[in-house]
This record gives C-alpha cells, structure tokens and sequence, in this order.
C-alpha cells in the first residue's frame, strides 16, 4: 500500500509545527494528541534530506537497517540495476552523490524488516529515473509506505 501526501498532522498543518502550535494543543484532548504521537511510532522514517547518518563504509548503514547477508548482496543488486553503479559492504558513503545516498537509503528501507516506512522528501531528491524505478519497487513491496513530500 503506497499513500502519498504533504501533510500527516491532524490538524492540516505540518507535523513539526503542528507539535509546537500551542493553539492546537490546546484544542484537542490529550487523549486525541496522544494517539497522533502513537501513530508516528509505526512508520520507519526515512528523510531525504537527511538520508545516511554514518559516515565511513555502507556496512556501518546497514546494521542500523538491521541488513544482513543475502538480503544485503540483493540490495546491492538493486542498487546497481538502478543506479549503474556497483557497490558493497566496503563502499566508503564519502564516494557516493546526494542523489545515490538518497536512493542507498531508500533501498536500506525497503529491505529493512520494517513492515511500515514513511519518506519524507524522497520524490523530489531523486532524478526522474531513479524515481521511477523506486515507485515500481513500492509498489511490488508488500509494506506500507507513505511518500510525504512535505517541504
């Protein structure tokens, strides 16, 4: 399931600043903003404009995905098939664009065992191609996935 949208706070607003609007706090029951909380634990979140948090090989990205083994060499296929170009556990991150961090993180995510994924600024981080190589593998992928463009 693919949901794509610009905006994921109840009140119509950006998430972040619909959790630092006091006028909004203060008009629904705790209860209500409780469960909106709860919600934003399901997703793994994945950020385009933040897209890898290591900084040294791509093995180090993928412990934090919880990628292993023959999971990892089809990622890397992918990848690949992608992107043209050929990575691995050794790959230094330092080697690789904006745009190929952001499809490696993207790739992490979908073959993480994360059941729910929800990117944040993916569609408009990558080049046409790329984007649309990814929009067929979402929708191949059995996870829920929320594209969430909002800037």
């Amino acid at each position: 399931m693919i949901i794509k949208r610009s905006c994921f706070c109840p009140a119509g607003g950006s998430a972040l600043k619909c959790c630092l609007n006091r006028d909004f706090l203060d008009s629904k029951p705790l209860y209500y903003f409780m469960r909106f909380m709860e919600s934003q634990k399901t997703y793994l979140l994945a950020d385009a404009e933040h897209p890898i948090l290591c900084k040294d090989q791509i093995s180090e990205e993928m412990i934090l995905y919880n990628i292993k083994g023959d999971i990892a060499l089809e990622l890397f296929t992918e990848y690949e098939r992608i992107c043209g170009k050929s990575i691995s556990f050794d790959t230094q991150l330092s080697v690789l664009s904006g745009g190929q961090k952001v499809l490696l993180m993207a790739l992490l995510a979908l073959y993480s065992p994360a059941g729910a994924i929800r990117f944040l600024h993916l569609q408009h981080s990558l080049d046409e191609s790329k984007a649309e190589a990814l929009d067929e593998l979402f929708t191949k992928s059995k996870k829920s996935i929320v594209l969430d463009e909002e800037s």
